[in-house]
């Protein structure tokens, strides 16, 4: 039995709603994680609302396209994953961020270890 296979394809506009829908799915374990180790109180001082900010944000970035670059895999008429890049920057320390990091590393890319600290006042 032949398996479909996804086309990669450059971003269109029309694409935004299903990309939004795919990040906010992958941003969930980051800022999970995010909530319980600053605590609700500065949580939602720093993220008052994460899910907003986070689909404002990638829409914008895609269509930024003098900055980004974004493609999109399609399966079925239906986007089922993407790539919003700019070429330069690092990834967080967090678990939710751990295979990218594994990505950056296995094509040769060291870390920088930076902490951020936080008190509530």
């Amino acid at each position: 039995m032949k398996t479909a296979q996804a086309r990669i394809r450059p971003f269109v506009d029309g694409d935004i709603e299903q990309i939004v829908e795919l990040s906010l799915l992958a941003w969930e374990p980051v800022f999970g994680p995010f909530e319980k180790v600053l605590g609700p109180r500065i949580f939602s001082i720093l993220y008052p609302d994460w899910r907003k900010t986070q689909a404002e944000g990638v829409a914008g970035a895609c269509r930024v396209t003098d900055k980004y670059h974004t493609l999109v895999a399609e399966l079925d008429g239906r986007v089922v994953g993407f790539i919003a890049y700019e070429l330069k920057g690092e990834t967080g320390g967090e678990e939710g961020h751990a295979a990218a990091r594994r990505a950056y590393e296995k094509a040769g890319y060291r870390g920088l270890p930076l902490v951020r600290y936080f008190k509530a006042l």
